[in-house]
């Protein structure tokens, strides 16, 4: 082997890298022939130290490591094969140090090897980065809690030891109960430190080798295994309840929470994870359904009651429960100027596994079984807290935002008590706001009291999809209405210039009653010089833009124009 490198001095070239190179003569221990003065940077310990004592290196390996390193150091000293490995160290000042460490074996004139070159590299900074993008993929960012996946790969080993030893394994899915009214009165932030502390108190309950997840939300699951029996599973449960009686102290406020749990057994599965974790969930609905604040254990009545995948109703009100709904918003142009003068709140669904679901999808149903009200009022507070936003970041803007009725939360009696409460608790000035009706609702005379209640709130009214139904001309001039939105879609799709008559004699009937128009459904370029030859003042539709999620439509607000 050449060492001529080193022993010509120009060894200082390599002492310049910031890594660490050295040579070694195999030996029992092997001794320095060089190392580079980085390793006194990396590690702590000076040269000296190495050369006075070969052996010193043992010492400096860390000890879950130092076996593995040792043996792949006695192979390469036979074999003469390269050495390449990651492992730690243990510095002067008690730091743990990964090191990447690699080396070629250079033999003497009889092949035997002789001497071993390589590198060092201190990997300390990378080894963290990679044990945080594991956890972040196997935790929950805010509790650190195991999430789904890592859940379920607990939950699939559990039931293969379970088959093997015969011993039970059970389940708790828990949901806090109005967790969402927590976040509406107080914010997110103090809702994300109530399932912190939460997170910790359910820790508290469970023994440390039980497994303790966050699935997403308010929902958390226990896996619990080698239990004697159903009673054990229930005292946990019981535990959980009873230590919920004790309020949380958050920024210097009690919060009381309770929640409702979902029990399931290893015998009610078919030895799948997702059969054990479904049945749980089923007890937990169970336990919702009878009152909350209690437990449920898993029958298979239950299946039988909700089969075996949830229904849409009661998906709908776990989304709701859950906050898997977005708002995403349409601007309303000026067709004069192109600017942006008004906005419109669509609800959308998240749904976790089916992605975004469009309202026609969903909004029949809410509307059906009434929970398009609590939607709906989530949807104006979201929409007039966006709104605020838009005023502080674009001050001079003449915006106004405008949210959809549907003719239950129109019916609702506590309607315009509260918008009038949403107002106050936003601060949005109530000429800012449009609320948008259904042609068929507003021309509902058991409904004029509640409309003109509304408008005497300050607020303005707009009839959606305007000449889709059939209207009264004496009782259109009677409403508090203040614009009309004309759906132009059905007008041109006639042949010939039918279409347009139609939409013409639109805006001849809204300024004849003194009101604004607004075309919606714009898809071309060509609708769109048609309406600014009929004198249409505002439009809205895909050609300015779709509906959009609100850092987008900031993103428009900020460029200006449309058109």
């Amino acid at each position: 082997m050449s060492l001529d490198p080193f022993e010509h001095g120009s060894h200082k070239l390599v002492e310049q890298i910031p890594i660490v190179t050295y040579v070694l003569e195999f030996g029992e221990p092997s001794s320095i022939v060089y190392c580079s003065p980085q390793i006194e940077d990396m590690l702590g310990y000076s040269l000296e130290v190495y050369e006075e004592d070969p052996a010193y290196w043992i010492q400096v390996l860390h000890p879950d490591d130092r076996e593995q390193v040792l043996a792949e150091d006695a192979r390469v000293g036979s074999t003469g094969e390269p050495f390449e490995m990651e492992y730690r160290c243990i510095a002067h000042d008690g730091r743990t140090v990964w090191v990447y460490d690699r080396a070629s074996v250079e033999r003497d004139d009889e092949g035997r090897p002789r001497y071993r070159q390589g590198i060092m590299l201190d990997i300390t900074a990378r080894k963290a980065l990679e044990e945080r993008l594991i956890s972040r993929a196997f935790h929950d960012p805010l509790t650190g809690l195991s999430n789904r996946v890592l859940f379920m790969e607990h939950l699939e080993r559990a039931l293969a030891r379970r088959a093997i030893r015969e011993s039970p394994v059970a389940v708790l899915f828990l949901d806090l109960d109005n967790f969402k009214l927590v976040n509406d009165s107080f914010g997110h932030d103090v809702g994300d430190q109530l399932l912190m502390a939460f997170a910790g108190r359910l820790q508290a309950c469970v023994r440390p080798e039980d497994t303790v997840a966050r699935l997403g939300g308010d929902e958390f699951t226990v896996l619990l295994e080698d239990v004697a029996d159903t009673a054990d599973t229930v005292r946990v449960a019981e535990r959980i309840i009873e230590d919920l009686r004790v309020p949380f102290v958050l920024e210097e406020r009690e919060i009381f929470i309770n929640a409702s749990i979902g029990i399931a057994s290893s015998a009610s599965a078919r030895n799948r994870p997702s059969d054990l974790l479904k049945n749980a969930d089923l007890a937990l609905y169970e336990a919702k359904r009878n009152g909350k604040t209690r437990y449920e254990i898993f029958e298979e009545m239950m299946k039988r009651g909700f089969g075996e995948h949830p229904t849409p109703e009661r998906d709908l009100r776990r989304a709701f429960e859950r906050e898997e709904f977005i708002v995403y918003y349409q601007p309303k142009v000026a067709l004069e100027t192109g600017r942006i003068v008004g906005i419109e709140a669509l609800v959308r669904w998240k749904h976790p596994t089916r992605g975004l679901i469009p309202p026609g999808t969903f909004i029949p149903l809410a509307e059906k079984t009434g929970l398009i009200v609590p939607i709906g009022q989530w949807v104006l507070r979201k929409t007039c807290e966006q709104a605020i936003s838009w005023q502080e970041y674009y001050p001079g803007l003449p915006l106004t935002v405008s949210v959809n009725l549907s003719p239950r939360q129109v019916r609702d009696p506590q309607l315009v008590e509260e918008v009038s409460k949403i107002l106050e608790e936003t601060g949005l000035e109530p000429g800012k706001l449009v609320l948008e009706l259904a042609e068929q609702v507003a021309m509902d005379g058991e409904e004029f009291t509640r409309l003109c209640d509304l408008k005497s709130l300050g607020l303005r009214l707009e009839i959606d999809d305007f000449g889709t139904g059939c209207f009264s001309l004496p009782y259109l001039r009677r409403l508090p209405v203040d614009t009309l939105k004309v759906d132009c879609s059905s007008a041109w799709r006639l042949e010939g210039r039918d279409g347009e008559m139609i939409i013409s004699a639109a805006t001849v009937l809204a300024r004849a009653l003194g009101q604004e128009i607004v075309a919606e459904c714009v898809e071309t370029g060509e609708q769109f010089t048609q309406l600014r030859e009929l004198s249409f003042g505002q439009a809205q539709g895909n050609y300015f833009a779709s509906p959009l999620p609100s850092e987008e439509v900031s993103a428009l607000l900020a460029a200006g124009t449309l058109s």
